[in-house]
């Protein structure tokens, strides 16, 4: 006799990978409009520059600002996936284009809600329609 639990054990494994595997999924760059000192006044871990120069982004780690300077820490990611932080650079205030910082992202959020609602309530009905679910035992 197939239980409540025994259904439901592949569900949980899917559902909690899910997660796992989405849960940076939700979040996305946001520029900013405030100025630069402003900005790294709120204290985030990390923010995305882009040069006025050559267009180029950089994502800096510990970003603070010195004077007319955005100094942080360029981060790098090596063949193995390793995440490192190298190199502290200082990017002169006047020649930063455009500042992002990392947020969640309100669109991807309702989406991957949406879709792992659905997929649940997918593999629930496959699971029941193929195993007798819905017999708890208790003679209900």
């Amino acid at each position: 006799m197939n239980t409540w639990r025994n259904c439901f054990r592949p569900l949980a494994l899917v559902v909690g990978t899910g997660w796992l595997v989405a849960s940076t999924g939700c979040y996305s760059w946001h520029a900013q409009t405030r100025p630069v000192g402003d900005v790294i006044a709120a204290a985030p871990s990390s923010v995305r520059v882009t040069l006025k120069s050559n267009g180029e982004a950089l994502e800096l780690r510990s970003p603070r600002v010195a004077t007319d300077s955005l100094i942080g820490f360029v981060r790098f990611v090596r063949e193995t996936d390793v995440e490192y932080d190298s190199n502290r650079v200082a990017v002169p205030l006047t020649g930063v284009r455009r500042v992002e910082t990392r947020g969640i992202s309100a669109g991807r959020t309702a989406l991957f809600v949406g879709g792992t609602f659905l997929g649940v309530v997918a593999i629930v009905g496959i699971a029941c329609s193929t195993q007798d679910c819905l017999n708890t035992g208790y003679g209900y």
